[in-house]
C-alpha cells in the first residue's frame, strides 16, 4: 500500500545515447540526472526529483519543450511505478539517413 509520498526519480526512456545525452544536458541545470544505457535499445535518463510539490510539472513541461525542439514526437516515461507517453510536436520526417548507420551519422576525415 501506498504511503501518499511520490517516487524520487522520473524514468525517461530514449531511442540513443545521443538523444539521451541531449536530453541529460538540457535537464542539468536544474535536476539531478543519470544515463543509464543497460543495452543498445533500453537507454534511459533518470530525473531526481526534489521534494517541491512541483518539481514534476516543472520536468515535464522542460521535457515536452525538448520533444518538440528535437522532433522526438513522443516519449515514454515512468513516475511512481506507472508508465506515461509525453506528446508533443511533430515527427521531422525530412531528416536525411543518408550515411548513417542505425540513424548515427557516419563521418570520415
Amino acid at each position: 500500500m501506498s504511503d501518499g509520498r511520490l517516487s524520487e526519480h522520473a524514468v525517461f526512456e530514449v531511442a540513443d545515447i545521443v538523444s539521451a545525452a541531449s536530453l541529460a544536458m538540457n535537464l542539468a541545470w536544474r535536476w539531478d540526472v543519470i544515463v543509464s544505457v543497460e543495452r543498445p535499445e533500453a537507454t534511459k535518463v533518470v530525473v531526481k526529483l526534489r521534494p517541491n510539490p512541483s518539481d514534476l510539472a516543472a520536468l515535464l513541461r522542460e521535457v515536452e519543450d525538448w520533444v518538440e525542439e528535437n522532433s522526438v514526437c513522443a516519449l515514454r516515461f515512468e513516475v511512481d511505478g506507472r508508465a506515461y507517453i509525453l506528446e508533443a510536436g511533430e515527427p521531422d520526417w525530412s531528416v536525411d539517413l543518408t550515411g548513417t548507420r542505425d540513424g548515427i551519422a557516419l563521418t570520415g576525415r
